[in-house]
This record gives structure tokens, sequence and C-alpha cells, in this order.
């Protein structure tokens, strides 16, 4: 089950999920997690959004992503950084994308390191 609300002012936003996982059979819960996410234009052309998300009953930080866009008329910039940690394997990525407007992405590159916990 999950539960989600979230506020927008102008282009700005921020909201919640609540998840929570049940095993139907036991008639127990299993985890709950939450994810947080926001998002603001800081210029008419800049934007910045970020979400975490975090396992409460694990008490472990899942992921957290920050994304930097820069959107002109013609084309897109997209800068991102997303820290992942699930099932024994914490992820880093770094990527890079340009899309023209009325074409899509055209480049679109990602860097990654994996390390097994």
């Amino acid at each position: 089950t999950s539960l989600t609300g979230g506020f927008r002012f102008g282009l700005h936003g921020i909201g919640v999920t609540w998840y929570t996982q049940f095993d139907s059979e036991l008639g127990t819960e299993q985890s709950n997690q939450v994810r947080l996410f926001t998002g603001f234009q800081l210029t008419k052309r800049i934007r910045v959004d970020s979400q975490v998300n975090y396992d409460v009953t694990r008490s472990l930080l899942q992921q957290h992503r920050n994304i930097l866009t820069y959107q002109s008329q013609c084309f897109t910039l997209l800068l991102e950084y997303r820290d992942l940690q699930v099932r024994g394997v914490e992820q880093q990525d770094i990527r890079f994308a340009v899309s023209l407007k009325n074409v899509g992405t055209f480049l679109d590159l990602t860097n990654s390191t994996r390390a097994d916990l």
C-alpha cells in the first residue's frame, strides 16, 4: 500500500510518499519506506529536483538523486547524480544528457561505480 501527498506552488513542488508492504499470509508488516521529493525552478531556465528514499524498517537510506536541468528554447541539458543502496549493492551514477526540442534525446552518457556490500 502507499499514500502520497504533495504541494505545488507555481513551478515549485514538494511531496512525500509512504509505502508499507505486508505479508498477506502471515498478516505481518514486511517494510515501511518513505520517499521525499522536491523541485524548484531557480531561474527561467534552471531547475533543481531532488529525491530521497528511506527504508524506515531497516534504517537504510536506499537512494538519493539530485538533478540539475538547463532548458533553452531548442535544447535541454540534464546533469544527474544518484546514490543507490539496495540488496547489498551500493551504486553511484553520474548522468549527462542532451535533448533537442521536437527531436528527443540524442546524447545520454552515464558513468557508474558499483560495490557489493
